[in-house]
């Protein structure tokens, strides 16, 4: 007949503490007794918490109305349920009131606790989760209760269900009219967001100036952004960003701000009143042979000013030489006003790329011509 341990936890105990003193003779003794109460030692010891850990969700900061934790004995464990666990108070700091909590057994050492109800669902605060003063478990025998205290990996939600709040504004040092562009603004969020959620495609232009072109460059802190925009006109320039575009940590999308153009605080409108055409000038790239022996040819295109780059394109480029071209590329490098020609070549001769004033609509719709020439032949 197997023997329940628990009683004989102490006098064995001073029997291996003699085993201890007196060398091989005590352990044999020691060995042979609990064989002969038939003791199974590997699983004799009572079981600890050993974890507390986010489930459902996993992730923290979160605004679901459930909290779900995994809770992880270091033994099998029995006589588990609601009772035997609260909600952690975070006096003097808020504590939801959620009212539900449920147990469901996932093994004998894992148990899964949810947390629902009350508050939580508008609740913005810590949510963790502890023993309750009347906790009994008792180890997979059902006859000794396991110590009650907390675990030494205790995680908690940062429970948040509070909207981002955001402004936009002239950015300081920016003139009003503008002359010239980019035209900057600064964005500042109540609170840190996930930037991958904030694109161009979230700014709405409230004003009259066309086709703006965004741009949205992260200061780093993930709640001030800086903000600029190129136009193809002039015009006032009202950005604004509508409820639930952007998202904080937790998910929760962005209050709406919507100001116009009337002396508003913030001011977050510039007016665009740019009447100085861009001029423009096409040379060899540092690296182009001349004469060229092999292609492609390769131009540099310099603006004196920021362009709109959608206005931009092969067909603005006129071969003025006397060598077929059989395709030109424009690729921009970044700053919107230098950019790489390249051109192909299906014969001999000058390659000479122009572009005629008035060509296109770049930013205000004039440019100056200043052609510059490769010749270009094959090996």
């Amino acid at each position: 007949m197997r023997r329940n341990p628990s009683a004989l936890h102490l006098f064995l105990t001073l029997l291996l503490l003699v085993g201890l003193l007196f060398g091989a003779v005590g352990q044999t003794l020691v060995r042979a007794l609990g064989e002969n109460f038939n003791i199974d030692w590997e699983n004799s010891a009572v079981p600890f918490t050993q974890s507390f850990k986010r489930q459902d969700p996993t992730t923290s900061p979160t605004n679901a109305d459930t909290l779900t934790f995994r809770v992880t004995f270091s033994g099998a464990v029995s006589g588990v349920d609601a009772t035997d666990f609260m909600v952690h108070d975070n006096t003097p700091a808020p504590t939801t009131n959620a009212p539900g909590l449920t147990v469901t057994r996932v093994s004998n050492s894992i148990y899964d606790v949810k947390i629902y109800g009350g508050d939580l669902d508008l609740f913005d605060g810590i949510v963790g989760l502890d023993f309750s003063g009347s906790a009994d478990i008792k180890d997979g025998s059902g006859v000794t209760s396991i110590p009650i205290s907390e675990p030494p990996i205790n995680e908690t939600y940062l429970v948040d269900n509070t909207n981002p709040i955001v402004t936009i504004e002239q950015k300081a040092g920016q003139s009003d009219p503008a002359l010239s562009q980019p035209v900057e603004f600064k964005v500042v969020f109540g609170e840190e967001i996930a930037p991958s959620t904030f694109t161009a495609s979230d700014i709405t232009q409230g004003g009259t100036a066309p086709s703006p072109v965004w741009s949205i460059v992260d200061s780093g802190d993930h709640m001030n952004f800086a903000l600029s925009v190129v136009a193809s006109g002039n015009g006032t320039i009202n950005p604004f960003i509508t409820a639930g575009r952007v998202n904080d940590l937790a998910g929760n999308g962005n209050d709406p701000f919507i100001k116009g153009c009337d002396n508003q605080v913030p001011d977050n409108c510039v007016t665009l009143a740019d009447v100085t055409p861009p001029t423009v000038t096409i040379t060899q790239a540092a690296t182009q042979a001349d004469p060229a022996t092999r292609q492609p040819i390769i131009f540099t295109i310099e603006f004196s000013e920021v362009i709109n780059t959608d206005t931009f394109t092969t067909e603005d480029i006129t071969q003025s030489g006397t060598a077929h071209i059989s395709n030109w590329s424009i690729t921009d490098t970044g700053d919107h006003k230098t950019f790489k020609l390249i051109a192909w070549a299906s014969e001999n001769g000058l390659i000479m790329p122009t572009i005629v004033v008035n060509a296109t609509s770049i930013t205000k719709g004039r440019l100056r011509e200043n052609p510059q020439a490769s010749r270009w032949g094959f090996i």
